[in-house]
């Protein structure tokens, strides 16, 4: 199975051969808080059509999100360890994370 090379300015994703079988891996850098809610949701709308993955794999989303998610909300998402209170930049990683069927690993142990 082969996947596309996607870069721009907030990400870069490629494939990583695992065992016999490729997976894609998404880094990427997201815009902080103080960036214009355009600049948000042009990052987040790029991440969520990443249409060179076809639907069933498996996705590493790796990065900086800019994003503080509690422990109190999405528990399909996130796990009981989330940080601090919830931000506007952590309730669109969450949105996204739904979206894709992904989890916040780290949220999963305690520190």
């Amino acid at each position: 199975m082969h996947f596309c090379l996607a870069r721009n300015s907030h990400y870069l994703s490629l494939p990583v051969l695992c065992r016999s079988e490729c997976a894609p891996v998404i880094a990427a850098y997201a815009p902080t808080l103080l960036a214009s809610d355009e600049d948000k949701d042009e990052f987040y709308q790029q991440l969520s059509d990443l249409s060179c993955i076809p639907a069933g794999h498996d996705i590493a989303l790796l990065g900086d999100f800019n994003a503080r998610i509690d422990a109190d909300s999405w528990t399909t998402v996130i796990g009981r360890f989330g940080v601090g209170k919830i931000n506007e930049n952590g309730q669109r990683l969450l949105e996204l994370c739904s979206l894709l069927n992904l989890s916040v690993p780290s949220t999963f142990f305690a520190r």
